[in-house]
Formats: structure tokens, sequence, C-alpha cells
């Protein structure tokens, strides 16, 4: 690649998000090369890779976390840095086709059908009141509009400006949910979920959220104007923000390979991805932590299992990490320890899933020591998963090692060359899910916590294509937060109810039986 396609300006925004030109080469490289595949040898399945909680346990799970939570070792970790203009794409582009001063625009079919479903049932959404109150401003009235079927008006005072301006706003602000006198956002729901489970002794819930710089103060506001009404119930909330690293940024390219800029010919960032949200989990330097998408929610009527099974899995967590932590201080003490030593790799293998090299028998007691200690003393992860209804692309699979070991991971489809038969099948067999309903253990046996970048898997790179501006643009995802960027991490995949897992990734989402 020629060491010549940046401009003194482009060195210039590079190094403003403290990226240097190496960094820039490096980034259109993996862009224009051929993806790097990860080898799955088989999906994880029930018995095999994914456990089932035993009923009898539940109680005992539930009561370990809830000693764990009200000692205050507990928090949130909710990614709200999304645009709604994803969501809102089918729309969006219906707009774009109804404007007479863009008369050439076409529009997919699947996004006309999608667009005239959401259309016709604009006043079955939450935010469909104050759709109402800004036509009501122009003396323009939601009913007649409909029947008028002047599409173009409603899609106007709903997305641009001149109206609620929602192509604009986070995800994170949009009314989802409709209760008998008001109506909640997902940020709403993730507060009032977070209050139910995620609670010290003095009543107080910590919930961390990520956010764009461009919407911090708008979910500030609106965060204090929520918590201002709970916490009139006896709940505290101790929220903090953060915004995702500018250095995490990556270059776009078009389908050519060509690099975007921008109208006043500057480089064109976009965001990578989730796992540049890595850097944000590593700064809380917290404790337990659940992850879990600002999409990712229920009304109140639903949530009891959502509850329910954050608890068991916090609870697992907890558990696994005492008995991990006692078994550290063994290998600490008791190195040379026979007996000591095959118990650990034993419970190692059965409860996280460890495999060891080949010839593993043969190494010395201390080898074996250290080798124990090395894949204890790391961050642990329990994740939800939840069985597939439609084929939803990747999820928990055997990945193999050079070193001739596996382990699980988070696997996506991209990752997964499907040109091979034996890596299609196994992509085809596959029966779960993740959800991201994700609570991770980030501290180790001393209560110090880990540094997670250096369990992170930095080859994990995806290249993915996304819509701007009328174009297809390539751009990079950094190890994602759940499947490179904790590819080193200790896991355990547990099944949970496909009721505690309702994203809202389109508009018509917010159709589905479980948001009306």
């Amino acid at each position: 690649m020629s060491k010549h396609l940046f401009n003194q300006s482009d060195l210039e925004d590079l190094k403003s998000r403290g990226l240097t030109e190496t960094q820039g080469y490096a980034q259109l490289q993996t862009l224009n090369n051929k993806p790097l595949h990860i080898k799955i040898d088989r999906p994880c399945k029930v018995n095999d890779g994914i456990s089932i909680i035993d009923r009898s346990e539940i109680g005992s799970y539930i009561e370990q976390f809830t000693e764990a939570a009200l000692a205050d070792r507990i928090m949130k970790f909710v990614p709200a840095s999304g645009s709604a203009s994803r969501m809102f794409s089918c729309l969006l582009a219906s707009y774009k086709k109804t404007d007479k001063k863009n008369p050439s625009i076409s529009l997919h079919e699947k996004d006309e059908a999608s667009s005239l479903k959401c259309l016709n049932n604009i006043q079955r959404f939450a935010f469909s009141d104050d759709l109402t109150s800004a036509l009501n401003k122009h003396n323009l009235d939601l009913t007649s509009l409909i029947k008028e079927k002047r599409h173009h008006d409603i899609l106007e005072y709903l997305l641009m400006p001149k109206g609620l301006n929602y192509v604009e706003l986070p995800k994170a602000l949009i009314k989802f949910h409709r209760y008998k006198n008001y109506c909640r956002t997902p940020i709403e729901e993730q507060l009032i979920e977070a209050a139910e489970y995620i609670c010290n002794k003095d009543y107080v819930s910590s919930v961390h959220f990520t956010v764009s710089p461009n919407h911090y103060d708008m979910i500030a506001t609106h965060v204090n104007e929520i918590t201002a009404k709970t916490e009139k119930s006896g709940i505290t909330f101790n929220v903090t923000y953060s915004i995702q690293d500018p250095s995490t940024d990556t270059i776009s390219i078009d389908e050519h390979g060509h690099i975007l800029r921008d109208k006043n010919n500057r480089l064109l960032f976009k965001q990578a991805g989730h796992g540049t949200l890595l850097k944000n989990l590593n700064d809380l330097q917290a404790d337990v932590v659940f992850i879990k998408n600002i999409d990712n929610v229920l009304p109140d009527k639903l949530k009891p299992e959502t509850y329910r099974y954050k608890k068991i899995l916090g609870g697992v967590l907890v558990k696994v990490q005492r008995e991990c932590f006692r078994l550290l201080n063994q290998l600490n003490e008791f190195s040379s320890d026979e007996k000591t030593i095959s118990y650990i790799a034993d419970w190692g293998r059965q409860t996280l899933s460890l495999t060891f090299p080949k010839g593993f028998k043969d190494y010395s007691a201390s080898e074996r020591a250290r080798f124990l200690y090395s894949k204890l003393n790391r961050p642990t992860r329990v994740c939800g998963m939840v069985k597939k209804s439609e084929s939803l692309g990747g999820g928990p699979f055997w990945v193999e090692h050079n070193d001739g070991t596996q382990s699980l991971q988070i696997v996506e489809a991209t990752q997964i060359n499907s040109t091979m038969p034996n890596q299609r099948i196994a992509l085809e067999e596959s029966t779960h899910f993740n959800p991201v309903d994700i609570v991770c253990g980030l501290r180790d046996h001393r209560g110090i916590a880990f540094e997670l970048s250096k369990f992170s898997g930095n080859t994990a790179s995806i290249v993915t294509s996304k819509p701007y501006e009328e174009k297809t643009v390539r751009i990079l995802e950094r190890p994602g937060l759940w499947n490179g960027g904790m590819k080193n991490w200790n896991t355990i995949f547990v099944e949970v109810p496909h009721i505690t897992f309702s994203p809202v990734k389109t508009i018509l989402d917010l159709l589905r039986h479980e948001h009306q």
C-alpha cells in the first residue's frame, strides 16, 4: 500500500484523535485485506458448552447474588451511544422518496412495505402523542393526515428538525413503551430494571452509560428528570457516563477501497463498534458488572423473568469467582501439590470448560501449576444464551487455537468462513444466540482490577458495510466487546428464556406484542 495516501490535513485529523500515521495505514490495510476467519470446531449446545440451571440451585444462586449486591459489588454498563437513524432507516428512505426535490430516488420493495406498515400503525407507537403535539403546533392533525395519506408530512414531523427530529436523536431517547398516563424511553426502562436487582444496602443503584458527545447533554438532562421522580420511592441512582475514545474511530472507504471524505474534504471517521468500549469498561475499575444493550428492554408486565435471570446469572458468577479465588490462593501456597493440581484441573474442565495442550499430563507439577494459575487468573463472564427462533447469525461456539486447545467464544457469522463446508455446517447447526446478556467479574483474587486489554483478541477485527449518504461505506469494527474483546476471558454460557431478549433494532420491532 502506498505510503502517500494521507495529506497534511489527514495527518492532523489522525493526530487529533490520538492516532499515528502508521495506525492509519494499518486501518486501511485491514479494510482492504481479506477478512481473518476464526476456526470453529462446533457450535455450543446444551450440555456441551451451554449449561441449564438446575431448579434446585436457583434459590442458592439468587441468595449469593443478593449478598454481593447488598455489599455494593454490582453495577450495570449500558452502551447507549447509538443513533436512532438506523432504527428509522425504512422511514427515512420513504421520506426521501416522497420528497418532490428528489423525484429520481427509488425505494427498495422491502423498505416500502415496512414504511407503509409503520405509517398505517403510527398511532400505536408510544411516541405518537408527541407527534400529534408537534403537528398541532402547525395546525395539522395526525388522523386527517393518515386518512389523506399525506405520508411525507407525517414523516417530516417525525424525523426532521421541523418536528421531533428523531433521525438525529440517540436511540436511548426514543419513546418505546406506553403506560397508562405516561411513556418511557429505553434509558428509563434500563434504570427501572437496575433498581430492581442492582441495589446496595443503602438502596443505591449504580448504572453507567456510554454516550455520544453530541448527545451527552440531552441524555444527562433526561436521566436527571427520571431520577428525580424515581428517588421519591426510596431508590437513589448513581449514574455515570463515558464517551467513546476518539482514538478508536475508524477511517471509512468505499466499495472500491478508496478513502472517503466529508464535504470539507476531511477524512470521514466512523465509530468502530462496541469493541471500542473495552477501554470504557476497563476505566470503571469495577467489581461485578452487568452488560446490556440500550434497546433490549421490556415493559413492566414482562420484567419479572428478566429480574430473576439477572440474579441467577449474577449468582453463578459470584459462586464461580469464590471457588476460583480459593483455588488461586491454593496454587500460590501449594504450587507443587499433585492432589491440589489434579483437583483444580478437573474443576477448570468442568466449570470453565478449560481444555489442555497435548501432553499436559506429562508436564512437571510446577509447569501444570503455572499453566492453571494463568488460566484461572483472568476476568470471568457468565453469558445468557437464548434458543434461536430464526436465523440470527453468530452465537456461542467452541473455537480452536494454535496450541491444540479449544475455548468457548461468542462468534459473529461474518467471522466464520462459510465457504468451507465444515465451518458452514457448524454455523447452520448452532442452536443458540447471544443476546448480550452478560455479567462480568473484573477483579482478581486480590481485589485488584484486571487490565482488560491484556485479555483481548486484537486480531478479531471485523470489516462491515454501512449506509452513508446514499453510499455504502466500509468501516472497521474492533474486536467486539463480547467476542474478540473478551477472547481470553474465562467463559460460562447459561441458557436463559427467550422472553429476556427483546431488542428494538428497527421501528417495526416496537409493533411486536411484547412492546405494545
